[in-house]
């Protein structure tokens, strides 16, 4: 379970970390299609400028940004520390993992009809 663990951060970071550099300079960043074509923010509207926000060390504001994949994102890494270190047993069974990405799904499902009605105009 660790190399597996390990080959997902290699990948995510060898993808994430170029681009924020990119946004970082440039300041253009990946448009909503989601929000362009229908007007309403998705789940992850907000995704770039939290983690531009994060590694300026504005948590606050990187929370503001979006509230629900700030938190999503420091619980998964906690899991996947506990995956690389193979700390706990409830870890390294796969129904953990189903049971932890649908509660994921369902509460980002639900986070972007919540933003939606609350922020609608």
């Amino acid at each position: 379970m660790r190399k597996k663990a390990l080959k997902i951060y290699a990948w995510i970071l060898g993808i994430t970390v170029p681009y924020l550099i990119w946004l970082m300079l440039t300041g253009f960043g990946i448009p909503c299609f989601y929000r362009e074509t229908i007007g309403l923010q998705c789940p992850g509207c907000g995704i770039s400028r939290m983690f531009v926000n994060m590694v300026k060390l504005n948590f606050v504001e990187a929370f503001y940004c979006n509230p629900l994949m700030f938190v999503l994102f420091i619980v998964w890494n906690i899991i996947g520390a506990f995956c690389i270190w193979e700390r706990f047993e409830l870890f390294n069974k796969a129904k953990t993992y189903y049971i932890l990405l649908v509660i994921t799904m369902l509460a980002v499902v639900a986070y972007g009809f919540l933003r939606n009605i609350i922020n609608y105009k």
